[in-house]
């Protein structure tokens, strides 16, 4: 019976911190429309968003490391200012470039990004090898 309740609080125990770290390291992913149509809900919470980087809306100071753009989504309807603390990456000059974020509004519903991730275009993709156009016959 010892085992039984033993084994059983183990369990109990096990699956309460498996929740909880599960929990905390959950982050709901939200489309740019998304996040404009429910800024007041979420100003308190981390969520990712999903966009692209409008055109000509970079703006980077390196000796603050402070990175600000706006993001958008496909149509270009919908957008909102993003403010990174941080490296910028390399590919931040691209006109078409698409960015997933993470962080929350602040009070000025400018999203505070903590996290920045690229996605990387499909230039970057290997290419196929082309078919040979030398024979080895006769050879």
């Amino acid at each position: 019976m010892k085992f039984i309740i033993g084994g059983a609080l183990v369990a109990i125990i096990v699956g309460y911190l498996g929740f909880q770290a599960f929990s905390k390291a959950s982050v709901y992913y939200y489309t740019v429309p998304e996040a404009v149509q429910q800024k007041t809900t979420l100003n308190e919470k981390d969520f990712r968003v999903d966009g692209w980087v409008k055109a000509d809306s970079i703006q980077w100071n390196p000796q603050a490391t402070m990175l600000n753009f706006t993001i958008t989504d496909d149509s270009g309807k919908y957008t909102f200012p993003v403010s990174y603390k941080g490296i910028k990456p390399d590919n931040m000059t691209d006109p078409q470039l698409q960015v997933i974020v993470e962080g929350r509004f602040d009070q000025d519903n400018v999203f505070q990004a903590y996290t920045l991730l690229t996605r990387c275009p499909s230039k970057y993709e290997d290419k196929q090898p082309e078919a040979s156009t030398s024979s080895t016959a006769g050879q």
